[in-house]
């Protein structure tokens, strides 16, 4: 939900040679069916102990950018637009694994 500048130098950072997409009006998440957290979504215990061990890796939440309260969604489609992998998060911590995203986007032999 970044702003299109924003989302391109996110994705330069952390995704080079993947095309990015910027949704500032949450249309997409919408569309995928993607709602809004509640409180257990946002405070279970799950989401601070995430919070608490990057807080001591030395990491910290940037600006929130868009709606904070959107749940976070994972999406490969191929270039036909198909869906090819669908990952919805249970609250927002909730990401797929690195292995997970590899097999979803390396082609089947």
């Amino acid at each position: 939900m970044s702003k299109p500048a924003d989302t391109k130098v996110f994705c330069a950072e952390r995704a080079p040679g993947v095309d990015c997409f910027s949704d500032v009006d949450a249309e997409a998440y919408k569309s995928y069916g993607l709602t809004r957290a509640n409180v257990r979504q946002v405070l279970s215990p799950s989401v601070i102990i995430v919070w608490i061990r990057a807080a001591l890796g030395g990491y910290s939440q940037g600006a929130t950018q868009g709606d904070g309260l959107r749940l976070p969604g994972t999406f490969v489609l191929d270039s036909n637009r198909r869906v090819l992998f669908a990952y919805y998060s249970s609250d927002v911590s909730d990401y797929p694994t690195q292995a997970e995203l590899m097999r979803a986007i390396t082609p089947v032999r």
